[in-house]
């Protein structure tokens, strides 16, 4: 199984990670679906990043069970009758109510455990999943599986449209969608992660529609507005990268320090040029809090400019450390930043 993907490359501490990698993806598989984890968390999800792994060690067989596994979970029969906002009470209106017929847990919304379509969950999974599935398609340019889920991926753009634009400004909140979500909600706000992702969703359905013989036009519509959109209101010439997002209400004040996930996010969804992306990557260079770090075993890497050793990574965002990220201390390669210490 180790030997089953296997990397060849001049870094010795990278070689290592095929055969880690197709382990782990093995250990994830329940015979249904991607867990969340193997030993810790391991449960089911629907849309946390482990969707992506069949592709990434050729296992495009369970990629395609994980999915379709889903799609039949996919509410169909029960329209959205309750307006917004439906938040729950006894939670201090943090959560959605979790009542059928609210727009979140209405047509579109996809339940989290293998068939069970009677269970809601506060996050909005439906969101990676389906980018899951339509990089899935375009890894794989399996037709047939468009024409079969094709009709999952139209429902779901209609329910991530009433939930997260119901102004229709083209521009989408964002709440507990992405791995670094637990604590991450916007009250409405126009988010530059989740806008996107669905600006990349709506581009490829589009692609999936025009290959299968359905009218492509409202998605790439869809798409090209959203680019607009963030590119007009998200976009900060003056800084040279994304905002984490702009507040729904107030003055509508634009939040001009994103996390490092709005930057990878917005290059991996394709929502602009190169000169933009690499402007945006300077960002984390500049702004982003480095930590040294110390362990047993390590060698201690030189660094020309500034002079200095150790090897360091990067803070997940410029906010108050928390328990969650923590765990998303991103480890780098690059030792031409100022560092703090943590061991």
């Amino acid at each position: 199984m180790a030997s089953s993907v296997t990397f060849k490359t001049p870094d010795e501490w990278l070689n290592p990670i095929g055969g880690a990698l197709a382990v782990a993806a093995d250990g994830i598989w329940s015979g249904q679906a991607w867990l969340h984890g193997s030993i810790g968390w391991r449960t089911p999800h629907l849309g946390w990043r482990g969707a992506y792994v069949g592709n990434a060690v050729g296992r495009h067989d369970r990629a395609l069970t994980h999915l379709n596994t889903y799609a039949s979970n996919q509410i169909t029969d029960i329209p959205a009758v309750l307006s917004h906002p439906r938040q729950d009470s006894v939670l201090n209106l943090a959560r959605a109510e979790k009542k059928w017929g609210t727009p979140m847990y209405s047509n579109g919304y996809i339940c989290r455990r293998p068939r069970k379509k009677d269970e809601m969950s506060h996050y909005d999974m439906n969101l990676v999943y389906i980018d899951a599935m339509l990089r899935h398609f375009r890894h794989t340019g399996d037709k047939e599986a468009m024409q079969s889920l094709f009709p999952v991926i139209k429902r779901h753009l209609e329910w991530e449209k009433l939930n997260f634009d119901p102004d229709g400004d083209h521009l989408y909140d964002a709440y507990c969608c992405i791995w670094a979500s637990d604590a991450l909600y916007y009250s409405g706000g126009a988010v530059t992660h989740s806008s996107a992702y669905n600006m990349f969703a709506n581009r490829l359905a589009a692609q999936v529609a025009e290959a299968i013989g359905e009218n492509p036009e409202p998605y790439r519509r869809e798409a090209e507005a959203i680019a607009e959109a963030i590119d007009s209101n998200l976009w900060m010439s003056d800084r040279g990268h994304w905002a984490e997002y702009r507040d729904a209400g107030g003055k509508q004040r634009l939040h001009p320090s994103p996390a490092v996930w709005t930057i990878y996010h917005a290059i991996d969804s394709e929502i602009a040029d190169k000169f933009k992306n690499y402007a945006a990557t300077c960002y984390i260079d500049r702004e982003i809090p480095t930590y040294r770090s110390k362990a047993k075993g390590w060698t201690a890497v030189s660094t020309p400019s500034p002079p200095q050793t150790g090897n360091h990574i990067h803070g997940a965002s410029i906010m108050l450390l928390s328990l969650k990220s923590c765990t998303q201390l991103l480890p780098i390669g690059r030792q031409d930043v100022p560092t703090k210490h943590i061991s």
